[in-house]
């Protein structure tokens, strides 16, 4: 039985339709707060709360990996830019406010996240860590890009490396440099007719410098962003995941959640059950799939939330173990099976070292998306920041949390707008096919609503006149009165196929104009779509928008 106020509700969550639309929830105005109240949670556990973490007290975990990611962090963003000034130092103590994502060529509405994050920052005097989420694959080396005119408009997909496998951010590194090195210029002359000063055309340089010191892929394009950002005044550190995890406290945090394996799939599974009851979807695959558990003749094997690979086969697998005795066996039930020494005469920094020098041999162990939101709000950070798609799976992480843990969810902060190309065009939507399809409809069915009724079409008059009675006299019901229904019913039929050359100039009409308005809802929907890339936008205008949406009232 779920305990009261313990159960996912359902959360109707939906990015703004116009451009300059805003959604922050709860507003920014509150972060103050929620910072209050997330960090006395921490402090009561650091008074003798009963959560461990692997034989650690979680308020003690938590406050080593915070002063490790902020250490780590400004030394990654030092290697390409400068925070040594006095702006960038918030006190030790200081609430570190975190959000992440994928270190790819994101739409305007994921980077309002680093935005927000350095505005809460500037505010508050708080750390502000964006997360590299490199653990995640990347699935096409191209963006999408509007070319053509404002009339007919089309997608070019640009490249900017050779396509290959899907494998994770980290290990990808950049195949065609000379592809990689183009694609701003590409890229500017592809978009050039629809917007003449794209943002790539300035951050693109910043991308070849910074695959001169490193050939990962997602590393040269978001430090470019990075560098960008800069250019906007904005003071955010940024981190890869991978190096998080290379670290003792996440790996310590990693081998509770492995240890206690079939618990942790008994609540991650019922949390996605309820999440899908209250969401009424019946995939069986969203949010995410369901935990596993298979057995052989040594016993079951459970599946739990983390990716396993090897830096010579780099392709993420699921993760399952299985303990006996003071042994933790891990595998991807192919090519890696790894065992750790967990049981009390070994002490919890015997398999902590393991995994790190399993780590050392290219086995990477990292955490699946609600494991990483889980580790980053309850572990390294006072509040975070999500995007819509985030925001709503973390609803299965807060009943994690509360039913594993026992622990109260810290707040999080939803965060989104929408920005759309600035190129002018007419403004012609699928609601304008749709109304004169509905005409179209009435005409058929209703065509009495066009007639004009002239004083020498006494033929539509008598029609219509005809129609008014047939509708006010209504059958009643009853299998006696069918014969009288169908009756009317067909007398109804005739009379509206006998007013059709009245209305047919207007359908005629109707008809021929319904292919070009067809074709620019088309060219609307291609322009106005809020998925294109920041890097195609002026960078100017662009900036500006996000800037002001800091400040929008909610």
């Amino acid at each position: 039985m779920i305990p009261a106020g313990d159960a996912i509700e359902y959360r109707r969550l939906r990015a703004p339709q116009v451009h300059g639309g805003v959604l922050i929830d709860p507003p920014l105005a509150t972060v103050a707060t929620h910072l209050a109240k997330n960090l006395a949670a921490n402090l009561s556990l650091s008074r003798g709360g009963p959560c461990e973490i692997f034989g650690r007290p979680l308020a003690e975990l938590a406050a080593a990996a915070r002063r490790e990611l902020v250490a780590q962090a400004r030394q990654y963003t030092a290697n390409y830019r400068d925070v040594a000034t006095a702006e960038w130092s918030p006190h030790d103590d200081a609430p570190i406010v975190l959000t992440g994502h994928q270190p790819q060529l994101y739409h305007p509405g994921v980077w309002f996240k680093s935005f927000a994050l350095s505005e809460i920052a500037r505010r508050h005097g708080t750390h502000a860590v964006n997360l590299l989420i490199d653990n995640d694959t990347l699935r096409a080396a191209s963006l999408r890009v509007p070319t053509g005119s404002p009339h007919e408009p089309h997608i070019a997909t640009v490249p900017f490396d050779e396509p290959g496998d899907e494998i994770p951010f980290e290990e990808r590194t950049i195949v065609d440099r000379v592809c990689f090195d183009s694609f701003g210029e590409r890229t500017t002359a592809a978009i050039a007719p629809l917007v003449p000063n794209p943002l790539v055309s300035e951050m693109w340089p910043h991308a070849i410098a910074a695959a001169r010191q490193s050939a990962n892929l997602g590393q040269a394009v978001s430090r470019a962003r990075h560098v960008c950002e800069a250019g906007g005044g904005l003071r955010t550190l940024e981190l890869p995941l991978s190096t998080v995890c290379n670290s003792a406290s996440f790996r310590r945090f990693a081998l509770h959640l492995l240890i206690d394996a079939p618990r942790l799939r008994d609540v991650y599974n019922s949390a996605l059950a309820e999440y899908r009851r209250v969401n009424r979807l019946r995939s069986h695959s969203h949010p995410v799939p369901d935990l596993a558990s298979v057995g052989d003749a040594g016993g079951d094997w459970h599946e739990t939330p983390f990716w396993i690979w090897t830096t010579a086969a780099p392709r993420r697998r699921q993760l399952f173990v299985r303990r006996g005795g003071d042994r933790l066996q891990l595998t991807d039930r192919g090519q890696v099976d790894l065992r750790l020494d967990v049981g009390e005469a070994f002490g919890a920094e015997t398999a902590i070292d393991q995994l790190a020098a399993a780590e050392a041999r290219g086995i990477k162990l990292r955490p699946r998306a609600l494991v990483t939101t889980l580790y980053a709000r309850l572990v390294l950070s006072e509040l975070f920041l999500h995007g819509i798609g985030g925001a709503k799976y973390d609803q299965l992480t807060d009943a994690i949390i509360r039913r594993f843990f026992g622990l109260v969810p810290p707040v999080f902060l939803t965060l989104t707008v929408t920005a759309l190309l600035p190129v002018e065009h007419p403004v012609v939507t699928v609601d304008d096919v749709r109304r004169m399809d509905h005409e179209l409809r009435d005409l058929q069915f209703h065509p009495e609503t066009f007639c004009t009724a002239r004083s020498d079409e006494s033929a539509a008059r008598e029609l219509i006149e005809n129609k008014r009675h047939l509708l006010a006299a209504v059958p009643p019901r009853g299998q006696s009165h069918h014969g009288e229904r169908v009756a009317r019913f067909h007398a109804l039929q005739q009379v509206n196929a006998a007013l059709q050359p009245f209305v047919a100039a207007r359908r005629a009409a109707l008809l021929a104009r319904r292919p070009s308005v067809q074709q620019a809802a088309a060219r609307h929907a291609l322009l106005a779509a809020r998925e294109f890339s920041f890097c195609l936008f002026p960078q100017d205008f662009l900036f500006s928008q996000l800037l002001d949406s800091c400040h929008a009232k909610p």
